[in-house]
């Protein structure tokens, strides 16, 4: 189980999602796709949030977990709370070592079922019915 740092200096890691939807989505501070991306994501946090949604923007890089949130906040960014894996250590489980973002949808039992590389335009129709599929899943 890969390990996951808050920027209050805890550990968390994917095991204590379960029982919910979770879109995880791998990026960095040096990304230009990922930062086009970002505000996408939070317009989905703030979506989807009361359905269960739950999206985890996972720092590959090696900033401290503290700097990402000045980061996000510099991008107009308030309601996606940062993780950070400097080690890489989620970018080589899933297997995502060819560039950024990736993001992947697990399920409340915590098995992948989708995965996306590149920044994806989350707020768009077809994002939203795949996502609502997964949310009305058991």
């Amino acid at each position: 189980v890969t390990p996951m740092y808050l920027p209050s200096g805890g550990i968390t890691n994917l095991t204590r999602y379960r029982g919910q939807i979770v879109l995880l989505n791998l990026w960095a501070t040096w990304c230009a796709p990922c930062r086009a991306e970002l505000p996408h994501l939070e317009q989905l946090q703030k979506d989807f949030a009361a359905d269960g949604l739950v999206i985890l923007a996972l720092a590959t890089d090696d900033a401290a977990p503290e700097s990402l949130v000045h980061f996000l906040q510099n991008l107009g960014i308030r309601s996606l709370s940062p993780l950070s894996d400097p080690a890489g250590r989620a970018a080589s489980a899933f297997g995502t070592t060819d560039g950024l973002p990736w993001s992947f949808i697990i399920d409340r039992q915590g098995r992948l079922r989708g995965y996306m590389p590149g920044a994806a335009n989350w707020n768009g129709a077809e994002a939203h019915r795949l996502l609502k599929y997964y949310l009305a899943q058991p």
